[in-house]
Order: C-alpha cells, then structure tokens, then sequence
C-alpha cells in the first residue's frame, strides 16, 4: 500500500519529468525545477484538523474539521475525504462538508488505528483530470466488544438499533409490523424470488471470552409460513468464532409450525468473541412465504460459588467457606471476587449485603451478643471479573447455594446430655433441669429478641409460657463449663 505522502511523492517526481521534456535539455533545466518543486511547492494540499476517534458505546466514530487555507476559507478542488483503517481503505466520503463518520462495519476487538486524508481534484492547481490526497492524520481507539447479555424483541422496529448486518446483502430480510410474537419480527420473505439464495443477518461481536466460567446460551422463537414443503428452503441459527460460522441449529421447510421456542448452549468456544446470526438459504424462496424469528437472548450464565458451608465454632463468629467457580488450575481466584449476602436474626428474606469485594474463599461474620441464637440464612454471590488490559469489567454474577443456620455456641458433651427441657412443646409451664452451677438462663424469640434473662441459683426452673405467643424460641443455658442453646416450640 503506497502512503499518501508517497503518492504525492511520486506525483511530483511525474511532474518534473514532465517539465523537462517540454522546456529542452535535462542538464540545463534540473536546477530550476528543483528549487520550484523543493523550495516553492506549485501547490499545497491542506489535510484536516482536529481528528479524534472515539467511540460512541459500542461503535467506533471520528470528528475533524473540514481543512482551511491560512487566511480562512475551504482550500480550493476539495473532494471528500479517504478513511483508513488499520491501513486499510475503509470509506470515501464525497461530501467536503463531512466532519463525522461512524464505523459499524464488524471487526474484532483491539486497539484499531484510524487515518483519514483529504482528496484534492487538482484542476485548480493547473493539472486538469488528476487527483490527490493530502498528508494523512490519525488517531487510534480501542475497540471493545459488547458485553453480555444481549436482547432482541424488534421492538425499534429496526436491524439499525441493534446494529444487525448482512452478508453478502440483506435479500429478502425485513421488519415486519404485521407478524411476530408479538409484534413486530424479523422475517425473511419468500416475495421476491430468489433462486439458489443465500442472505445472512449476523449481530455485532459480544465479548464471550469473558465467560470463561459459564456457559453461553442463544435462545429465541422462530416460525415457517411454508408453501410448497419442498424439504429445499433452510433457515441456519449460526455462531461466528476463530473466522469461521459454525451452524448450532438447520431449520428446514418441511411444512408450516406456529411459534416454537428454542434453547441453545454454546459449548467449546472460549476464548474466542462471537457473533450470532441467521442465514436464509434455498433453491427457491417462492416455496415459502417467510421464516420468522423473534426474541432473541443472548446471555452467559457463569457458574456459582461451589460447596458453600458454614461453621459455629463458639465465640460470636459464623465463618463461611465455599470454593470458586472454577478449578483454579484453568484459571486464578483473580477473575472472581465475591459478595456475602444474609438475613437478618428471623431467617426470612430480605437478604442484605453485609461484605463484598472478598478475594478469598472464607467470610468470618461477626455477631453482636443479642443476635446470638437467631436464625441467619447466608449465600455468597460470585462476580466474574474480566481485565483486557484496558477495562476491569465484573460482567455476570453467579448465586452460591443458600446456608441456613442457628450459630449457637457449642457445649461441652457433657453439659448437652445434662440438660433437660420439657415438655416441648410447652403449653402453660416449661421445666428446665440438669443446669448446673453459676448458670444463666436466656430465652430469644424467632427474631432474636430477649424474651427472658435470669440468674438461677438452683439446679431446676420452672417458666410461666402461658402468656407467651405461639411460635419458636431458643433457650440458652449458660455455665462455667459452657453454653447450649435448645430450641423450643410453645403451642396453646
């Protein structure tokens, strides 16, 4: 590929050629020319100001000013404007007033490079019929994939709004106002005849390599209007990785159905990013009348924390273990952070977050002394954090299982088989036996709230519960040998 400083290079070397075969001799006339050429250019072509290229979401775009002579003005023969990519030409635009353009052609995510020069008709400069570019500006962008999870119902009524595009062309796909579930979808329309056809609509490329702790899921709806049932017209549910389509699903028009939900994991296609497409191919699009599909869902669904437990050793701390998502010799416990979400004393929802941002795989919750013989309810919550070297992105959650417990002390063997406490449930009186020496006794309702507190010099007591409401209790006995707590039902 010749630079366009290089062009002009060249162009100008044409020129001088040029000049020496018209004006006589090589040796009597180089000295001049060179000064004129070197010294005193014949003409300069002014290139824009101001570019930048940024991005607007997920969409590359850049801005510049239209190029001005030294003492105001548009420099004269200004065509439009040639747009590089990665040295490659991306776009001419014939509009001198353009002063933005948006990239939504599909590329993979990186760091891309963008240039732009302006194209001269050099006629005014006296060189009638050629044409050149002017020095070339850049800036670069890093192109980021979008992240997941990603909807479709049409309800723009537009592949526009989604950025959807087409390969080789759009054929036969439409959004139609008059179909879908519900309205509007995307249709392929067997009208107008196409004959050994083959069109796809393809999204924009989604940061799949992020998951690399979930599996992916497409899911959508789809419909035939069939005509002739000639077994000849396909529709192709399709993935894009490592260059290449891979077929996940083939539709075949054997006959008319109504609206059929579909389901698809994407297994095996990490680390690579992807996109989703739809591809109509046929003999004859006049055997149907359209395929249909609608409700497109495009998501990860990372996996959880994994063997989530949890243990009361005594003191005031419930300590949570769990394990990571994923066996730490494919990855490092740096892609996740975790979050520890909980009730409160009643065990019921809602649950609260009382930690995040924890790297390791163990959580030590501290109780305050009243909350001691409630009922908490704990999970933890994987994040999935993702760093590209440019975004720390936590881009999907994963739900550990739920772990109920009571923290209650643990007591001595002993004490445990000593105590006693009847009947339970209890109606009128409760007894509790076998207390021991400098002992306390605490009753907590279901929410942890004290319902009773005594010191007992005796080894037996003897509780008045006839005006207690109905319900769960805990019941803490407390010695020199240590602490137990036994739950108690009052029934009336």
């Amino acid at each position: 590929i010749i630079s366009p400083a290089m062009k002009s290079y060249f162009f100008r070397i044409f020129i001088i050629l040029l000049t020496f075969a018209a004006t006589g001799p090589l040796t009597a006339q180089a000295q001049d020319v060179s000064e004129v050429v070197v010294d005193q250019p014949a003409y300069t072509l002014y290139p824009v100001t101001e570019f930048n290229a940024d991005m607007a979401e997920t969409m590359p775009y850049m801005t510049w000013q239209i190029p001005e002579l030294p003492g105001g003005g548009v420099p004269p023969g200004l065509l439009g404007y040639r747009i590089y990519r990665d040295g490659d030409t991306l776009a001419y635009l014939s509009d001198p007033a353009s002063t933005i353009y948006y990239d939504g052609s599909p590329m993979e995510p990186g760091m891309r490079v963008y240039s732009l020069t302006a194209y001269y008709d050099l006629t005014p400069y006296g060189f009638p019929g050629l044409f050149e570019e002017s020095e070339a500006v850049e800036d670069s962008v890093y192109y980021t994939s979008c992240p997941l999870p990603f909807g479709e119902n049409w309800d723009q009524a537009s592949f526009g709004y989604n950025e959807w595009l087409f390969e080789p062309s759009q054929g036969n796909w439409n959004i139609s106002i008059l179909h879908g579930n519900p309205l509007p979808t995307a249709v392929f329309e067997g009208d107008p005849t196409l004959l050994n056809y083959s069109h796809r609509i393809m999204s924009r490329y989604f940061g799949t390599a992020y998951y690399f702790c979930a599996p992916i899921f497409l899911e959508f709806d789809y419909k035939l209007e069939d005509v002739t049932a000639s077994s000849t017209e396909k529709l192709f549910v399709e993935v894009e990785y490592d260059d290449s389509w891979h077929t996940l699903l083939e539709l075949t028009n054997n006959g008319s159905t109504d609206w059929i939900h579909q389901v698809i994991e994407i297994p095996g296609i990490y680390p690579f990013n992807t996109q989703i497409g739809f591809r109509a191919e046929g003999v004859n699009s006049s055997n149907i009348s359209r395929w249909m599909v609608d409700n497109i869902w495009y998501d990860a669904q990372c996996h959880p924390p994994l063997n989530t437990s949890l243990d009361f050793s005594g003191g005031n701390i419930v300590t949570l273990k769990w394990n990571p998502p994923c066996d730490l010799q494919i990855t490092d416990s740096s892609f996740f952070t975790y979050h520890i979400r909980r009730t409160d004393s009643s065990g019921l929802p809602p649950y609260e977050v009382i930690a995040s941002g924890i790297t390791d795989t163990f959580f030590n919750n501290y109780l305050e002394p009243g909350q001691v013989g409630g009922h908490f309810r704990y999970f933890v919550v994987a994040e999935h954090v993702f760093n590209d070297g440019y975004f720390n992105m936590g881009i999907c959650y994963g739900y550990g299982d739920t772990v109920s417990y009571i923290p209650l002390l643990r007591p001595p063997d002993a004490l445990i088989s000593e105590t006693e406490i009847y009947p339970n449930p209890a109606d009128k009186q409760l007894t509790i036996n076998g207390i021991g020496s400098t002992r306390e006794v605490c009753v907590y309702n279901f929410l942890g709230n004290t319902i009773l507190k005594r010191t007992c010099p005796e080894d037996k007591i003897v509780l008045d519960v006839s005006s207690w409401p109905a319900g769960v209790y805990f019941v803490r006995i407390s010695t020199r040998e240590g602490s137990v707590v036994r739950k108690l039902s009052v029934l009336h």
